[in-house]
């Protein structure tokens, strides 16, 4: 027996959350995922990937010379990314420095810098940090609000950047299954049904099936007919906005 998803079958009305319906019971020991097919028009920085602090103070307590860097959610190519924060920095820097933000193709580093007069700064760590992302590790490079050691005129990146975004695509749901497959689970009563890997630079549309069954356990023989929540969440439990395009999932009872 197959269960077919398609995220255009929502029946909840009241928000974008995903609700499908199951008009029948569906008897069997395991559920496996067939086939998915998931737009990757999710946005590569968020809300969850996309701020820092600047710094340009001889001292971090100075709160009109700390700003708040948030970075223009969107899918950004290396290219169009350093450009937005070039951009960012030298409209909301206070001192009024021009700053330049470049990469190196050999090295696929990003460096960020003052070209004003040598005029230093840091840049310190918030919530939902764009570190990763841009290849910085905080403590290499960052300050914490207390240490003005670090203050310089250019700062390069550690590690290659990273657009993808995200590492996984976990499928998750309410339905009345078994699984360990997500570390994050909070207890109420959501599990994943399945964890799909991404590989860099994943084409438009991911097309996957897996090579490996791997099924998770439907408690007691069945699931019930009623209204179920469906939804994708990337590797920190944050929610996978596809942008009002729609998934289909394939799924195999035995």
């Amino acid at each position: 027996m197959f269960l077919y998803i398609n995220s255009k079958d929502n029946v909840n009305t009241a928000s974008n959350d995903i609700m499908i319906k199951i008009d029948h019971d569906i008897k069997g020991n395991k559920i496996h995922l067939i086939d998915a097919i998931i737009p990757r028009s999710d946005y590569n920085l968020t809300d969850y990937n996309s701020n820092f602090i600047l710094y340009e103070s001889e001292s971090p307590y100075i709160d009109s010379e700390r700003t708040q860097i948030k970075i223009t959610n969107g899918s950004y190519n290396i290219q169009t990314l350093t450009n937005q924060i070039q951009e960012t920095l030298n409209t909301l820097s206070k001192k009024e420095i021009t700053y330049i933000v470049d990469f190196s193709d050999l090295k696929g580093h990003i460096t960020i810098s003052s070209d004003t007069s040598n005029r230093k700064f840091y840049i310190g760590n918030t919530d939902n940090n764009i570190f990763n992302v841009i290849g910085y590790v905080f403590g290499d490079y960052f300050a914490d609000d207390e240490d003005l050691t670090k203050l310089n005129i250019s700062f390069e990146s550690t590690n290659h950047f990273d657009l993808r975004g995200m590492n996984f695509i976990y499928i998750m749901t309410d339905m009345n299954i078994e699984s360990s497959l997500h570390s994050n689970s909070n207890g109420d009563g959501i599990s994943c049904l399945y964890k799909i890997p991404l590989l860099h630079n994943s084409n438009d549309v991911i097309n996957y099936q897996p090579i490996i069954k791997t099924g998770i356990r439907i408690n007691n023989g069945v699931i019930p007919s009623g209204i179920y929540s469906i939804y994708l969440i990337d590797e920190f439990c944050h929610p996978i906005n596809l942008n009002g395009l729609h998934f289909d999932l394939t799924f195999a009872i035995e």
